[in-house]
Parts: structure tokens; C-alpha cells; sequence
């Protein structure tokens, strides 16, 4: 998952899923997520802990 288009199509031209979409909307894609990588993101999100419950969840 990135907000970068770019970075999205190069994951995807290395054979892996990725998605152009918000941390916020995972739960509306349905893809299905065997690991939740986030390196200096929480902070930015109005609402880090429904997010990390989202995740939780799945």
C-alpha cells in the first residue's frame, strides 16, 4: 500500500500486490494481508489506533 503510483507499479513489475490507496481504506480493498509493514507513518493518521485495531482484526 502507497499513495505513490509510481512506487506502486514497481512493486507490482517485481511479481508482488500493492495497492495505491490511504493506510486508512485497507479495510475497504480486499486484499488479503499476511504482513503490515509502517515505518514512520502512525503519527500522520487522524486515527492510528482504529487503524491498528483494523489491522488486528484481519
Amino acid at each position: 500500500m502507497n499513495l505513490d503510483e509510481t512506487a506502486v507499479e514497481k512493486i507490482k513489475a517485481k511479481g508482488l500486490k500493492a495497492i495505491c490507496s490511504r493506510a486508512e481504506d485497507l479495510s475497504k480493498s480486499n486484499m488479503e494481508v499476511d504482513l503490515f509493514l509502517s515505518f514512520e507513518m502512525l503519527e500522520y493518521l487522524h486515527d492510528p489506533v482504529n487503524l491498528l485495531r483494523s489491522i488486528s482484526e484481519n
